[in-house]
């Protein structure tokens, strides 16, 4: 893939992606009509009523303290697009509660397109265990995820891919090739972040403490098999913990079905914005253990929320496991092992008549 001189610029200065890919797409919105026309349409396909007359702004601070990426502006409705651009840090305090609660008829968040499916669902869980509730299902479209919260709020998220390709076709239809050539830049950027291109290491991600973080996940792992053990849920006879390529694992046994609680770098990265998974399994009376229709069965309650509880994928039925924040670790620990008995709690109930 050839890199764009943006890209380039952009991509070494490790630490202020974000904020550069952030003020290009504001220069390119705020010297183009067409451009804002584009934006506009895209904004309206998400359902939500946006006012034409928008204008755009970076870092727009309000009496909450916190600062969104860009906010597009009209002159009846100061508020009516906030835009978070995001690559691959984390969500911070603010995002998306205190971005919904200033009111704007759409919170959009930009990702990479590989982000999204990990992104999206953690967006949802914050939203509803915020008290949001969904007025209708989340619309998945290509590279473009859809919420309906309040008569007039929506929250969504697409891909710096589907943006800028939108915002190309309509300035190249325009002839204004200046600024085609502006998106290609801030294009070029977006696919070199997109391809999980090793990035340059910053001082911060050499610090003992994340090492110190990763083997506290392992502890968690470990605290919460020996509660489930002391239970009498589970047993882990004959069956090792086991350190892998993608993280750390503890098989275990439950009834009929094997149970790999573990840290998954993989799935943490492509499925869901957590460390901590559980695998269930069948346990044939010969062969290796492997996927499980009636466990699928079971579990199904689990496939209904909002983001799915289950995750179906090749062999393996994954359950995402959450971790509450700012709590001390046996509450972590307590929590992890509350998800893990409310599937032994599935699995148990649904052998019943």
């Amino acid at each position: 893939m050839k890199t764009s001189l943006f890209g380039h610029l952009a991509y070494n200065f490790v630490g202020q992606t974000e904020n550069l890919a952030t003020e290009a797409l504001a220069y390119i919105l705020n010297r183009s009509q067409t451009a804002r026309d584009a934006l506009h349409r895209l904004c309206k396909s998400t359902g939500a009523a946006i006012p034409a007359d928008l204008s755009f702004q970076t870092q727009v601070t309000d009496d909450d303290g916190a600062k969104p990426d860009l906010v597009g502006a009209s002159l009846a409705e100061p508020q009516a697009v906030i835009i978070e651009a995001k690559f691959w840090a984390g969500l911070t305090d603010n995002q998306p509660i205190t971005y919904l609660n200033r009111g704007p008829n759409l919170l959009l968040f930009l990702a990479p397109a590989k982000r999204l499916p990990t992104l999206w669902p953690e967006l949802l869980s914050r939203t509803i265990e915020a008290g949001f509730s969904a007025k209708s299902s989340q619309q998945v479209q290509e590279e473009l995820c859809v919420v309906h919260l309040s008569e007039k709020l929506f929250m969504a998220a697409i891909s710096w891919r589907r943006l800028l390709d939108s915002l190309v076709e309509a300035l190249a239809s325009s002839g204004d090739l200046e600024a085609v050539g502006d998106a290609h830049q801030l294009r070029g950027l977006c696919d070199q972040l997109d391809s999980h291109a090793f990035m340059p290491l910053r001082p911060e991600e050499l610090s003992p403490s994340i090492a110190i973080r990763s083997l506290q996940f392992n502890e968690i792992i470990d605290d919460a098999t020996e509660e489930l053990v002391s239970q009498g849920k589970v047993s882990i006879t004959r069956l090792r913990a086991t350190p892998r390529y993608e993280g750390y694992i503890r098989y275990m046994r439950m009834g009929d079905f094997a149970w790999i609680l573990q840290v998954n770098t993989v799935y943490w990265s492509t499925l869901r914005e957590t460390p901590l998974w559980l695998s269930v399994k069948g346990v044939p009376e010969t062969g290796d253990w492997g996927y499980s229709p009636e466990a699928h069965r079971r579990l199904s309650p689990l496939e209904l929320e909002n983001p799915s509880g289950l995750i179906r994928r090749a062999d393996d039925l994954l359950v995402p496991l959450q971790l509450p924040l700012r709590v001390e670790k046996s509450k972590v620990v307590r929590r992890i092992v509350e998800q893990l008995l409310r599937v032994e709690e599935l699995l148990n109930n649904g052998s019943r008549p």
